[in-house]
């Protein structure tokens, strides 16, 4: 049974990270829930809903930037404490707004993800982790990769609280004071986590990719099972909810494309049943469900980026207007007076706004000595890999609407449209011979503050590419964000090293330092760690998102080795790493290794995929003739009446051949022209 939610629009509360907003529990489990918030602008808010309006309880001063707002409280008590992170430093009030506690800890960077549980308090920044208890460290922790979430999960035989950590690296770690880490490995990067039952040792985890999965940390620690994300955004929060009242709580998610959905677990079933979805222009950054604004009836409420908070309620909307009294008729003089106060309130506003810009224009004419102060521009961009498709994501989303974006290139790339962009796009004639091998505007609609473009890039081919973000505001302003395509730019990190490949090896043996190596190939493959390896050694694995291949790094001071079963990316890192070690003129030695049967290996792997395309080609062709034969009454075998079942697939899939062609055969250029000797 599908679920039905109507949307409800409380408030603008500005803009938030993930993570910081939570539905306080009632003591007695009925009534209407309260709601925290905690903004950019460092208000914590906790306001309970009355007919749409929110109503305040309690609203702190402007402070530091808020990372990340917990509930806290005794153990085996209400978790109704509101805990939140800014900077170094953490924040206890209570359900009145009275501050309890103000701790600062001994991280250097700013908290990035929290989590309490009684007196323990898990703290981590971007590579940093700390366990308190009481305010006193009991356990610290430093990761080579960036952490992306932390998480308490119950300890059998009370053996002490157990933190689950994600890692960019693809792994998920459980540590405890008492003992060993235990390392999951997964087949994405891990954005959130949340746990699957209060009571058990399963965890649910989020990827970049859109995928969810779910962990078993049991005596056996493996992944259970991955539900694929399908082409959807990045998975920024997660929350478990009744919503439909029959005592099994269903999963609710909330994504960075603005999808919100809602999972239902089938016993019958191993991955869970999507039962309802609901699609928004703006990112979600945190999502929990709860009775806010009616005792009666279950709601999902989320926070964008830019501070819009709303609702998703199971009440239908006839009730909705009767319970507000928005309808026509029963709209009670109080409402009309109210609203009549509203729009006099915004006509003041904007004569106010009229003035001051009127004001500032004769300012900047009749005085050339006058300042105009450029406002700061916050954006949330993101470049991220999609591996299935084999191209990036560019998404830009800024706080205020957009009025125009323009993006530039110093290396060959193709710019590919977003089935949910709006913007109109257009293309300029650019002079290679000048660095200048892309230039695109894109003149976004009315209010849009997120935009979306795909970039197909090609392996061997480096440099920078430019986005300047023109919003709509004055004085007029441009911000300018710069994102580096790397040689081997489709590479993403793996855990899998197949032994039955064709490798090809370089090695590399010199007066260099493991920081001086680590950096060098963090100029060639993406997803590298910020910081160096914490042992002797480094070791990355990585997988081709387009041909399938592999490569095996395997470094250390003053020497390095590579396979590839691809002698193309051997050859675009020995091209790459002898110009750094010339530039920091560091003597290098080098020798390669090419298997016999590596070249026949890669032109197998290329075959299915010119095949593939051949094949599409073909079946297109076919379009127009099979249905001219099924106008005319002619019964079509079966292999025929597939392509005919498959039209809007096929149609869909020959709009990028052309672009997928031209990279099969820059790949086919790129290993003739290979010289690795």
């Amino acid at each position: 049974m599908e679920l039905v939610l109507n949307r409800i629009d409380y408030s603008l509360v500005g803009p938030t990270s993930r993570h910081t907003m939570k539905i306080l529990p009632n003591p007695d489990g009925k009534g209407l829930q309260r709601i925290a918030i905690g903004g950019h602008d460092g208000v914590v808010q906790i306001f309970n809903i009355k007919k749409s309006t929110l109503v305040h309880s309690f609203k702190s001063l402007p402070g530091a930037k808020i990372n990340r707002l917990e509930l806290g409280g005794m153990k085996d008590h209400l978790q109704d404490k509101v805990f939140i992170a800014a900077n170094n430093e953490v924040r206890g009030y209570n359900k009145k707004g009275k501050l309890f506690l103000a701790f600062e800890t001994t991280l250097t960077e700013p908290i990035q993800h929290m989590t309490i549980s009684g007196s323990d308090l898990m703290v981590a920044s971007f590579h940093s982790f700390q366990h308190y208890f009481d305010c006193v460290e009991k356990l610290n922790a430093t990761f080579a990769d960036k952490i992306t979430d932390i998480i308490n999960m119950p300890s059998p035989n009370n053996e002490g609280v157990r933190t689950v950590i994600a890692c960019e690296d693809r792994t998920l770690r459980l540590v405890s004071e008492k003992r060993q880490a235990v390392v999951v490995e997964i087949g994405s990067r891990p954005s959130c986590l949340q746990l699957a039952d209060e009571e058990d040792l399963h965890v649910l985890f989020g990827a970049q990719d859109g995928s969810i999965g779910l962990v078993s940390f049991g005596f056996n620690a493996q992944v259970r099972w991955v539900l694929e994300g399908g082409g959807s955004g990045c998975v920024n929060c997660m929350v478990h909810f009744d919503m439909s009242g029959d005592g099994q709580r269903e999963l609710i998610v909330g994504r960075d494309d603005g999808l919100i959905e809602v999972f239902v677990y089938d016993p019958m079933q191993e991955l869970p049943v999507k039962r309802a979805s609901y699609a928004c222009t703006e990112s979600i950054m945190s999502v929990q469900a709860g009775f806010v604004s009616s005792p009666e009836h279950p709601e999902i409420i989320a926070v964008t980026y830019t501070g819009w908070f709303f609702g998703l309620t199971t009440e239908s909307k006839e009730s909705i207007n009767l319970r507000q009294g928005d309808g026509p008729t029963n709209m009670s003089s109080e409402m009309q007076e109210r609203l009549q106060q509203l729009r006099l309130e915004i006509d003041e506003i904007e004569q106010k706004v009229v003035r001051e810009r009127e004001k500032y224009k004769q300012t900047t004419q009749t005085r050339p000595d006058a300042l105009s102060i450029v406002p700061k521009i916050e954006i949330n961009e993101k470049f991220t890999l999609i591996p299935n498709e084999a191209v990036y994501l560019l998404s830009i989303e800024v706080q205020t609407p957009i009025d125009n974006v323009l993006i530039q290139s110093e290396t060959p790339l193709r710019i590919l449209d977003v089935e949910r962009n709006s913007a109109v796009v257009s293309h300029s004639a650019c002079d290679p011979e000048m660095g200048n091998h892309l230039l695109v505007t894109y003149r976004c609609q009315v209010n849009t503050t997120r935009l979306e473009v795909k970039v197909q890039t090609t392996e061997g081919q480096a440099g920078q590419l430019r986005a300047y973000v023109t919003v709509s505001m004055q004085p007029k302003c441009c911000r300018l964000i710069k994102f580096t395509v790397r040689p081997l730019s489709l590479h993403q990190r793996s855990h899998d090293l197949a032994l039955d490949r064709p490798y090809n090896s370089l090695r590399l043996t010199g007066a260099f330092s493991l920081a001086e190596v680590h950096s060098w190939i963090g100029m060639c493959v993406p997803e590298v760690p910020d910081k160096v390896p914490l042992t002797s050694e480094g070791v990355l694995s990585y997988k081709n998102s387009f041909l399938d291949t592999v490569l095996h790094c395997v470094y250390a001071k003053g020497k390095a080795e590579f396979k590839s079963d691809n002698m193309s990316t051997i050859a675009v890192l020995k091209d790459v790493l002898t110009k750094e070690a010339t530039a920091k003129s560091v003597d290098l030695d080098i020798s390669c290794e090419i298997h016999p049967e590596s070249t026949a290996w890669m032109l197998g792997l290329v075959h299915p995929l010119l095949a593939k395309q051949r094949q599409l080609g073909a079946e297109n062709a076919l379009l127009a003739p099979l249905h001219e034969l099924q106008q005319q009454g002619v019964t079509l075998p079966a292999n025929y009446q597939s392509i005919l079942d498959s039209e809007t697939e096929i149609v869909e899939n020959m709009k990028s051949q052309p672009a997928q062609l031209e990279r099969l055969k820059c790949e086919s250029n790129l290993l003739q022209r290979s010289d690795i000797n």
